[in-house]
């Protein structure tokens, strides 16, 4: 694909953003016209790689955003593209370069808290909690949100490094195998460094306490970079260790390398990590058919059933077929649209003023859609007429009230259509537009731009008896009256987007995604909402936020 030169008149710029803004990407990239990213501006190479981003050609938007994330006059240009180098770096498992990122905005803005905490995620994901912990103390408390975690997952990684340890230390006179490593890998992430550095002495010389070395030195490095030696295994090396060497190698940016490692091992597609890092070398080699090939392969059974849909979806997204849906396909005159509802839930019947302000602005862009506002008791009415007894009892199951609206909105949807809204989205334009190209029994989802994609279930637009839908509502109520009170209730994957990535990548049929820039052009998530930095207040049950996955992001807050 050709893409933009250097941008001569500032006009033919500013009418490029113009076009972007509205979420029409293809004009935007016509008007910046054919060229490469170092012949082109800063904030030109920055469009691109926004129009890029979600199209969705991540590799390619990563070239983009490079130039303009260089030296220039402009901080506020660079700051933005460098956040969505740390994205994508992220989404393709490169952890240790998306941290570099992530240091170097805060270079630029020591203030920026959400390159701060996204710091702070990179460092967990690198397996150096006790940095994450360092990079999270200066921000202001409490965090808001699902960034929370983030610092539980800090303090347990600390936790569990010294625990680890302190084990194999306790086995020096009978040591089972792998403890000699085992100590040095803990150790490290401990931030035992001198400790570390004993035990690695006393380590034989082969390929895995080669690449031990390495991860000290780097840690001791840290924030520096420092050159990836090449790492040599045995060919006797077990699949085990291949895969974390291997995951080392893609977090700092070496794919090829990671390719090679990984090549020696047996394709266990049955390991979801294997999997994953697999899919993410295909993507940056742009090999989009054997990805295709890979997603349709890998079984269903994965031990977390996140992954294989989520690859799926991506497949799906990154073939373009049909290509994501954006302004340009809607309607300039959208027909009236029919009887379907505008749905919306709180738990409480008075929400608080300003989650209400944010709910209010959906009926004012839509003054003739039919509104149903639920609360609980509502809410449970609702399922019990419609659905029965069982949608009834599985809502009185819900854990927290972001199950409770997982459950309504597939209830709601599936049996008469409409467009579901969160209670912390705030409505920028009418989606009456959406709601004319959606098909008899169809459904428009919007999908993240976090590699591997994972759909969104808020915002939804359905039409009555939408088979993705139907199912979600009948799983969700399954899962709901299987659940015992008080275990562990994982909300992302059992009734939130999870859920609803399983359902579409299975049957993709009837379902048009849309792509972020046209769900941003319509609608934007509210943040700072009072309720988000309040943990008593928090929607999801508190066993949810220890799961540590990308993936448990759930879109549901009402």
């Amino acid at each position: 694909m050709k893409l933009p030169p250097p941008i001569r008149p500032p006009e033919r710029l500013k009418e490029a953003a113009a076009l972007a803004d509205e979420a029409r990407l293809a004009e935007a990239l016509a008007v910046l016209g054919p060229g490469e990213p170092s012949g082109m501006s800063a904030p030109a190479a920055l469009l691109a790689a926004r129009c890029l981003l979600d199209r969705p050609d991540p590799v390619a938007a990563l070239r983009f955003a490079t130039r303009a994330a260089g030296p220039g006059p402009n901080p506020v240009t660079r700051i933005e593209a460098l956040m969505m180098i740390g994205r994508i770096r992220t989404g393709l498992g490169q952890d240790r370069l998306a941290a570099e990122t992530y240091r170097a905005v805060l270079a630029l803005r020591p203030e920026h808290e959400e390159a701060r905490l996204l710091l702070g995620r990179a460092l967990v994901d690198l397996g150096w909690p006790d940095l994450a912990r360092e990079a999270l103390a200066p921000l202001p408390r409490p965090l808001p949100g699902w960034w929370r975690q983030v610092e539980d997952w800090a303090a347990r990684g600390i936790e569990t490094a010294r625990r680890e340890a302190r084990a194999r230390l306790a086995r020096r006179t009978a040591p089972l195998a792998g403890d000699a490593a085992g100590l040095v890998r803990y150790l490290i992430r401990a931030g035992r460094l001198a400790a570390a550095a004993a035990a690695l002495r006393r380590l034989p010389e082969d390929g895995e306490a080669a690449w031990l070395g390495a991860c000290l030195a780097e840690r001791r490095a840290w924030p520096e970079p420092v050159a990836v030696p090449p790492i040599a295994l045995a060919p006797e090396a077990p699949p085990a260790l291949r895969l974390e060497v291997a995951t080392w190698l893609m977090q700092r940016g070496e794919a090829t390398a990671a390719g090679d490692v990984l090549a020696a091992s047996p394709d266990a597609l049955a390991d979801e990590r294997v999997a994953l890092l697999r899919a993410r070398i295909m993507i940056l080699a742009g090999d989009i058919d054997r990805f295709e090939r890979l997603s349709s392969a890998a079984p269903a059974d994965l031990p977390q059933r996140s992954l294989v849909p989520r690859l799926r979806l991506t497949a799906l997204a990154l073939r373009g077929d049909p290509a994501p849906l954006g302004v340009a396909d809607l309607p300039a005159e959208p027909p009236a649209a029919g009887d379907v509802p505008l749905v919306q839930y709180w738990d409480r019947e008075a929400p608080p003023d300003d989650v209400a302000e944010v709910m209010a602005s959906w009926a004012a862009a839509h003054p003739g859609l039919r509104r149903l506002h639920f609360h609980r008791a509502t809410a449970r009415a609702y399922l019990a007429t419609h659905h029965g007894d069982e949608a009834a009892a599985a809502f009185d199951a819900c854990p927290a009230p972001a199950v409770e609206a997982d459950l309504l909105r597939y209830a709601v949807l599936a049996r008469e259509g409409g467009l579901w809204a969160d209670a912390d989205d705030l409505c920028r334009r009418s989606w009456l537009g959406v709601l004319a190209v959606v098909p008899p029994r169809g459904l428009v989802v919007s999908f993240s731009d976090e590699l591997p994609f994972y759909a969104y279930n808020a915002p939804l637009v359905a039409r009555p008896g939408n088979a993705v839908m139907q199912r979600a509502l009948r799983m969700s109520v399954r899962s709901l009256l299987r659940h015992k009170a008080g275990a562990r209730f994982w909300v992302w994957g059992t009734t939130g987007p999870g859920l609803v990535t399983r359902l579409i990548a299975a049957d993709p049929a009837r379902v048009r995604l849309m792509g972020k820039a046209l769900l941003r052009h319509l609608s934007t998530p509210a943040d700072r909402l009072a309720y988000k930095f309040d943990r008593a207040a928090d929607w999801r049950p508190a066993s949810d936020s220890s799961v540590r996955s990308r993936a448990a992001v759930s879109a549901s807050a009402g």
